[in-house]
């Protein structure tokens, strides 16, 4: 028997032929099939929190029998996944998070092999720590400007306050000197009634005096008259210099 293309995929025939008391020849075809290479991946460094990069490729090992080395380049795809599993192809690796599958083919390990091919699939959580350390810089600056508004708030009522104070103050200095001012107007006007009742009086008590002949002594009057008189400018300045 002879045999002839019986390596690769493919064709192969075998021929026999007769010896002895057998003569003739016979001739048989038959087909070697393809075979499948096995691929394995390494999903070790596909699950990853978002850091801002692409998700790195998976390990891949092709594994061909007989012992043949694999020597190709596999082919990576990478698809996005829907909630509802619908996969969109993506034109490279994808960075953001999501979910996703990559498909690894391996299409080139030679005629005697067909193309295989095998999934993963895969998650790119968020930044947790990212999201926690923003809220508090949100609520920071909120308590700041609450802060703010309510320091704001508080200088304006003290100065408020201490304004209507001032004025209140100001109002009751003007109302007491007002009232001083009356006063002393009043007293001096009072004192200056009776100076001049006085006066009057006097110079009548004098013209009447029995003891003089019916006539006081000028010089008592004068002195009175005068007594009076400088009491009276006393009252008046105090007048002046209250108004």
């Amino acid at each position: 028997m002879t045999y002839e293309d019986n390596i690769n995929a493919g064709t192969a025939t075998i021929t026999i032929t007769g010896a002895g008391d057998y003569a003739g020849t016979l001739t048989y075809t038959f087909e070697i099939d393809q075979a499948a290479p096995t691929v394995t991946l390494d999903d070790t460094n596909l699950d990853k929190t978002y850091d801002g990069t692409a998700v790195s490729a998976p390990s891949v090992t092709v594994t061909l029998p007989g012992g043949e080395v694999y020597s190709g380049t596999p082919i990576f795809t990478y698809y996005a996944v829907a909630t509802d599993g619908a996969a969109t192809e993506l034109d490279s690796a994808p960075s953001a998070p999501g979910s996703y599958k990559v498909v690894v083919t391996v299409s080139d390990a030679g005629s005697n092999y067909i193309s295989v091919s095998e999934t993963l699939y895969f998650t790119i959580s968020e930044d947790a720590q990212a999201e926690t350390t923003t809220e508090p810089e949100t609520t920071t600056q909120a308590e700041a400007t609450t802060q703010a508004e309510a320091t704001t708030q508080a200088e304006a009522t003290t100065q408020a306050e201490t304004t209507t104070q001032a004025e209140s103050t100001a109002e009751s200095s003007d109302e007491s000197m007002a009232e001083s001012s009356t006063a002393v107007t009043e007293s001096g006007e009072t004192t200056q009634s009776a100076g001049t009742a006085s006066a009057e009086n006097g110079g009548t008590a004098s013209s009447r005096s029995p003891k003089t002949g019916g006539t006081a002594a000028p010089w008592l009057a004068l002195l009175f008259a005068a007594a009076l008189g400088t009491l009276s400018a006393a009252v008046t300045g105090k007048k002046r210099r209250g108004s």
